[in-house]
């Protein structure tokens, strides 16, 4: 299922803590929702897997080593009679090894370092702000978290680092854009 997910900085630890005890009353269960929190000097040791670059480097690594490897195996090794099979079928496999190797690869480069909306609010977490990052499996509870993240006093970003533009604003521009 598609998990969607938002950012909110917080002044001061106590609105943290506050709006992290009603974000996570919105999910009873505790099976719909995920709540991250970074605050302090950023260690990239001790983050998460899913707070640093390695998901996206993931997906970069494994996109970049199934062109490579396939075109690899259909102008090298295919050619060159390495293998005894068609041009296409060696193309194939060596796109799979290939993204195999650059997933593998991507990943761990990425793990290195934070996730760059974390990296670049490192300055405003040092002096005390708090970053809660919620993800949600549907829209009802994303919404709902974000409007209570605002009550609360955050700032709220969406996935790309950039405050999002408000419903309200997004409305009037359709209407006058669109009639």
């Amino acid at each position: 299922m598609k998990k969607n997910t938002f950012h909110a900085l917080f002044g001061d630890r106590d609105q943290a803590i506050r709006a992290i005890a009603a974000l996570r009353a919105l999910d009873r269960a505790g099976d719909r929702c995920e709540i991250d929190f970074y605050s302090g000097k950023l260690d990239d040791e001790t983050l998460p897997l899913r707070a640093t670059r390695a998901p996206l480097r993931l997906l970069e690594g494994g996109l970049l080593g199934a062109v490579l490897g396939a075109l690899i195996g259909a102008f090298v090794v295919a050619p060159a009679g390495w293998a005894n099979n068609s041009q296409a079928f060696t193309a194939a496999f060596c796109a799979v090894v290939g993204a195999l190797l650059g997933a593998l690869g991507g990943s761990l480069q990425g793990a290195a370092g934070p996730d760059p909306l974390i990296a670049a609010l490192a300055d405003e977490l040092e002096r005390g702000a708090v970053l809660v990052r919620f993800t949600a499996e549907d829209d009802f509870h994303l919404r709902a978290a974000e409007d209570l993240a605002r009550k609360f006093g955050a700032k709220i970003f969406d996935r790309a680092g950039v405050a999002p533009v408000p419903r309200r604003l997004l409305r009037r521009l359709s209407l006058q854009h669109f009639p």
